[in-house]
């Protein structure tokens, strides 16, 4: 139930970062004006029911130092995404060279993170598929310059 106006809530839960805050000897004074974003009061019942009280939420700017926190919070599952990967460069063999006697049975055939396409929204690809005959499956996954994603899967098959 909402807290009526004038009455003070004597018990709340302090988040800082999504972060439960340990109650000990730690307060919102220790938190800088210039680290805050925003701050969040929730007082609905509805909206705290995991937590069984009141909680302020406390979301600091980026850059701001890291607050002493508990790192359990029942009902909360915290995922932190790692955000863009510039990865490293994928093996692909050179048959230009002299041919070796060994099978290529790689399990991934191509992959290249940094595609380019034309104005018309083609590309064109040159790999070496594997020596075991079956049914290929192509991948295609991405971002545009605009936070889009895109996906879209082709097959083939090699005799």
């Amino acid at each position: 139930m909402p807290v009526p106006a004038g009455q003070r809530l004597s018990r709340i839960k302090l988040l800082v970062d999504g972060n439960e805050v340990p109650p000990d000897g730690f307060t919102l004074n220790d938190i800088r004006v210039e680290d805050v974003e925003s701050v969040e009061l929730l007082t609905s019942p509805s909206k705290w029911a995991i937590y069984r009280m009141p909680v302020m939420l406390v979301t600091t700017r980026k850059g701001a130092p890291k607050w002493p926190v508990v790192k359990y919070a029942p009902g909360l599952i915290t995922y932190k995404p790692k955000g863009y990967y510039n990865a490293r460069t994928f093996y692909s063999p050179q048959y230009d060279t002299v041919q070796s006697s060994a099978a290529d049975l790689r399990t991934t055939v191509f992959w290249t993170p940094n595609l380019v396409l034309d104005e018309s929204g083609k590309v064109k690809l040159d790999y070496f598929n594997t020596d075991k005959p079956g049914n290929y499956r192509i991948v295609l996954e991405g971002i545009d310059s605009d936070g889009k994603l895109a996906r879209k899967t082709y097959s083939y098959k090699v005799n």
